[in-house]
């Protein structure tokens, strides 16, 4: 059964800017980013489970090289993922939480 996935609006509006930002600094650049979240939503989507958690239901997944992890919650029943954010590091780490 396929994995449904579904982002807060904030997680999409925070992927949307980092992509423009990336992109901004260095044309191709916001391409990689855009590459390197999908491959981890991939990631996700495959082995729900097999990433640790981060603050009670809470799973997060770090990128490689773009300094955001993408924090995640998995419904076994509903067989749904729900994109809580693509988060800075540097940010206040409470904001990661929706």
């Amino acid at each position: 059964m396929k994995i449904l996935v579904i982002f807060h609006p904030l997680a999409e509006e925070e992927f949307r800017n980092s992509f423009r930002y990336y992109e901004q600094q260095l044309p191709g650049l916001g391409l990689r980013f855009e590459k390197e979240v999908e491959y981890n939503l991939e990631r996700i989507s495959e082995k729900p489970e097999s990433f640790g958690f981060d603050f009670g239901t809470y799973r997060k997944v770090a990128l490689d090289n773009f300094p955001f992890v993408i924090v995640y919650r998995f419904d076994q029943v509903k067989h749904m993922i729900y994109i809580a954010s693509i988060h800075h590091t540097k940010r206040n780490p409470s904001l990661k939480y929706r």
